[in-house]
């Protein structure tokens, strides 16, 4: 199962249940660049966990959410999801809701699932990968637009994609692929369609996508100007994230 990383490597905020008998119903909210690495340090399998869960171990990881650009990106949800009555961004809609905060796994979840519809995070290309699903996991899909894939399984299953290099900066004979819309070289950021795989500059594939839309400042779903399609922009801007293709 791949795990589609942001593109400066993997930046992801987790959700963490305890399995202590003492604290069933507790919860912990982190960040990371390796999850793998980082639950072992949670359980104190290696060293450097956190002094918040070093008492209360052996930990699961519930969910995490990744595709983030950067760290700061990540630290910032990481904090919103830890803090949302404290967030400027959701303090007035948590207000006076009833999370269920006996229960801090349930209480985060549904936090999570009201950030995963609020802007700016509802316009990001993130995803959600439940590693120990919640009966509370089967509604996400319903409340998340169409470009937030949600997917299942095993932490050890997972593979973490760098960004050593983009599939899409290299056509199939090797030479260097051009932009679909300016006709220049791509490197470096890029971006395309997850249906035909054509290769785009960010800023030329998102002035096709709000070409019709005159106000508009971050681009959702649009006509593909190669396969003439309905895509979404955070589709494509994954598709920078994957290693290069082998010909």
């Amino acid at each position: 199962m791949n795990v589609f990383t942001g593109p400066d490597g993997f930046h992801g905020c987790y959700l963490l249940g305890c399995l202590n008998e003492k604290y069933l119903n507790h919860a912990y909210i982190g960040y990371t660049v390796n999850m793998q690495r980082r639950i072992r340090q949670h359980n104190g399998q290696i060293a450097n966990g956190a002094r918040r869960t070093s008492k209360k171990k052996p930990w699961q990881v519930i969910c995490f959410v990744h595709g983030f650009s950067n760290n700061i990106a990540g630290l910032q949800f990481e904090w919103n999801w830890t803090y949302p009555t404290d967030s400027v961004l959701l303090r007035d809609i948590v207000s006076g809701k009833s999370f269920g905060r006996h229960n801090l796994v349930t209480y985060s979840m549904n936090v999570l699932k009201l950030m995963l519809q609020t802007p700016p995070w509802s316009l990001m290309p993130l995803a959600v990968h439940w590693v120990n699903p919640h009966p509370w996991a089967e509604d996400i899909p319903l409340v998340l637009g169409k470009h937030m894939p949600v997917t299942t399984g095993p932490l050890d299953k997972c593979i973490f994609l760098d960004k050593s290099a983009c599939a899409l900066d290299i056509a199939e004979d090797g030479t260097r692929a051009v932009c679909s819309i300016c006709d220049c070289a791509v490197s470096g950021d890029t971006v395309g369609c997850p249906l035909c795989y054509i290769p785009a500059h960010p800023e030329c594939l998102a002035a096709w996508a709000l070409k019709d839309v005159p106000d508009g400042l971050v681009p959702t779903e649009f006509e593909c100007p190669g396969c003439h399609e309905t895509v979404s922009w955070a589709a494509c801007v994954r598709m920078g994230f994957e290693k290069p293709k082998e010909y």
